[in-house]
């Protein structure tokens, strides 16, 4: 791994619960001088949109890797995983540089395609419910992941426990 490749993995789940991290509480998280993570990035915002590009690739390769066929299965596998990778859907679900948001959300919807297709999916076939907007559905999706994954990071639940937690609340809501 290289350092730059290190400083970006290191800073994830610093930058998730600090967004409005200064180039200096960055560095000083990573271990590097000012000057080291100026010769790796052009700048605060460079070095954001490179942790949203190195999250959407990890949320791409555990999403792609699921080879269920039924709907169910397949919805409740892909929910298990983006809760497990619940840091990189909260960063790009809250990006911390709202004049790239509209980059950031663009690239989502073209490298995750088949995500949003499967949630299409999912909502013609009335396993997700087709009164609610489709988009109002996918945000309430990636907030309660979120949210799920600042219990996790808080040490409130175990793994086990916040996939168990966060599929029931998407999956049952939260009336009986």
């Amino acid at each position: 791994m290289t350092k730059r490749n290190y400083v970006l993995e290191n800073s994830l789940s610093y930058m998730t619960m600090n967004p409005m991290a200064s180039v200096e509480d960055i560095a000083k998280n990573s271990q590097i001088s000012k000057a080291t993570f100026h010769r790796m990035f052009t700048g605060r915002e460079d070095f954001l949109f490179e942790l949203a590009i190195l999250s959407i690739g990890k949320l791409k390769v555990a999403l792609k890797n699921i080879d269920e066929t039924n709907l169910d299965l397949k919805l409740e596998r892909i929910l298990e995983i983006l809760i497990k990778n619940g840091d990189h859907v909260y960063y790009l679900f809250y990006y911390p540089n709202p004049e790239s948001t509209d980059k950031i959300l663009s690239l989502l919807k073209t490298e995750l395609d088949f995500y949003y297709a499967f949630l299409e999916t999912c909502y013609h076939n009335k396993i997700l419910n087709s009164q609610i907007p489709l988009p109002l559905l996918e945000n309430t999706i990636h907030s309660i992941v979120s949210m799920i994954w600042i219990q996790k990071y808080l040490g409130n639940y175990t793994e086990s426990d916040a996939v168990t937690f966060g599929k029931q609340l998407i999956m049952k809501g939260i009336t009986q």
